[in-house]
């Protein structure tokens, strides 16, 4: 260490002349992506991946599809998720006839084959525009709806990055989602029906939860018809590449899976449910170098952190029975699913170093359990460091760091992509849990984590704040993750030079984030 250490003296003592500290503008609107040796995972032949879902509706089929995306987007690739419902409500109208799905109705018929060519169109056209990974998100009911978007895409995928109309590698994988399961398929669609009022299920919002449930399974009729299931039996089918998921993930079966990014995504699969439970993300309580704003180390409590480890584990044992959520009329009456007992049912997942496991000791809970996952970002040589002191002594990485702060390595240590890398088995094991769990971390490793619920992109994720004393309660939607930030006494704020690259992106950070949901909500309408 020493002699690295002196090493990187050399190299700043080298430079002709001084080196001016320029704090480089951040730039979050910008497209550009990382370059491939800088994604966790490749595609390694270069072809595209096109994952097509397959299922009837309320099967969690669009649930999955997003989790696939954030997932991928969390690995570095440029993903998108294209829903055919969203299409067609688009191109038809919010309301759906009640005869919608009949297969012997001509004029819907046509409809729904024109929402469906259009979305495929969609997914493609992202692809040939330089995405790497698309989920188009359709029914694809039946074995003839499955070859008619083999075939078009395979007539239609040309590269249009260069205006070369080169045919483009691509890789298809088909994911089924099947369920029998009355009271789950029921579940599915008030939750769906609940968090997407103003957008879909128009048709229902006149009608009671029983009401609308009638409505609904009646109309799932049509789909019992026709639908054709991926059948390791049938010629057809074991010529393609697919996961079939029955009751969310309590069975899966896998034919001609391929490829080293699908066979990550047959392990994520495994390990997707549907059951309501809270996440807890909380940094450890204030430590002694978070008053000297040094990085790194194994630094205790100071009282104040103590305090706040007491006052958190009087938030988890006072607000358990109400999920976490805030204490108001409406939040607590519609957070009883994520209700639970601490001693019996919570899960603690700390770090191995003193201040994540001091903040977690008060608490009560099923199994406390330290992962070497969850430490704080290695800091190299300058490890025990102030901020003022790498930024004075290391002045050329300093500036490197400053203008790619994801990519750019601690001398001797990590990148925010290496932690990324080390955190990946973690992700696959905080979705296979179902019973609530608090993970006390640190700043680098926890914005990864909320990288990956909020599908954050990497180069947004080292700025994103994470102040001290706050408990970010996560809990599951339809579609993804709602947050809510609740500050424990004593507030002590952030300080140090370290929290002003934070505070400086922070504004961007949320309005690029206010970009994307506007973005998203005029795609559905």
């Amino acid at each position: 260490m020493e002699a690295a250490w002196s090493y990187l003296l050399h190299l700043e003592d080298e430079g002709e002349k001084p080196l001016d500290v320029v704090e480089e503008p951040l730039d979050f609107e910008s497209s550009e992506t990382l370059d491939a040796d800088e994604q966790l995972l490749h595609l390694n032949d270069g072809a595209k991946l096109i994952i097509c879902m397959v299922g009837k509706p309320a099967r969690g089929k669009s649930f999955m599809a997003a989790k696939i995306q954030r997932y991928s987007e969390w690995l570095g690739y440029r993903a998108r998720h294209i829903e055919t419902v969203s299409v067609r409500r688009k191109l038809f109208g919010k309301v759906e006839p009640d005869d919608f799905f009949n297969p012997n109705g001509a004029e819907m018929a046509t409809q729904r084959g024109a929402a469906q060519e259009e979305a495929l169109k969609e997914s493609l056209d992202f692809l040939q525009k330089g995405g790497q990974v698309v989920i188009y998100d359709a029914s694809n009911s039946t074995r003839e709806r499955r070859r008619w978007v083999t075939k078009y895409v395979e007539e239609n995928l040309v590269d249009k990055t260069d205006n070369s109309h080169n045919i483009v590698k691509y890789r298809l994988l088909w994911v089924e989602s099947i369920c029998e399961n009355r009271d789950l398929i029921v579940q599915n669609f008030l939750e769906l029906r609940k968090t997407s009022a103003t957008t879909n299920f128009m048709e229902y919002r006149d009608l009671d939860n029983e009401q609308a449930t009638a409505k609904f399974l009646e109309k799932l009729r049509f789909y019992d018809e026709e639908y054709e299931a991926l059948d390791m039996e049938n010629e057809a089918d074991r010529q393609l590449s697919f996961i079939k998921i029955v009751e969310f993930s309590e069975n899966l079966m896998i034919n001609r899976v391929r490829g080293y990014m699908e066979s990550k995504l047959v392990s994520f699969c495994m390990n997707i449910h549907t059951e309501p439970r809270a996440i807890i993300l909380v940094r450890h309580g204030q430590s002694e170098y978070n008053l000297q704003d040094r990085i790194g180390g194994d630094p205790n409590l100071t009282e104040a952190g103590d305090q706040f480890a007491r006052n958190l584990a009087k938030f988890v044992e006072e607000r358990a029975p109400h999920g976490l959520q805030i204490e108001d009329d409406e939040m607590v009456s519609g957070s009883d699913a994520y209700s639970f007992n601490p001693g019996k049912d919570l899960f603690v997942w700390t770090s191995t170093l003193k201040r994540t496991v001091g903040t977690t000791k008060y608490c009560k809970c099923r199994a406390n359990v330290q992962w070497t996952a969850l430490g704080e970002i290695d800091a190299g040589v300058c490890e025990c460091m102030t901020y003022t002191e790498f930024k004075t002594k290391l002045t050329s990485q300093y500036m490197k760091r400053q203008q790619n702060k994801a990519s750019w390595r601690y001398p001797g240590g990590e990148s925010y992509i290496d932690v990324k890398k080390r955190l990946e088995p973690l992700i696959f094991e905080l979705e296979r849990q179902r019973k609530p769990i608090l993970i006390c971390s640190h700043r680098a490793v926890l914005r990864c984590l909320y990288s990956y619920f909020f599908g954050i992109s990497i180069k947004e994720c080292p700025f994103l704040p994470f102040p001290l004393h706050t408990a970010l309660v996560l809990t599951p939607t339809s579609s993804g993750w709602n947050e809510e930030r609740i500050p424990l006494a004593p507030n002590i704020g952030d300080t140090g030079a370290h929290e002003q690259d934070v505070q400086a992106a922070a504004a961007k950070i949320l309005k690029s984030q206010a970009k994307r949901r506007k973005l998203r909500e005029e795609t559905k309408k």
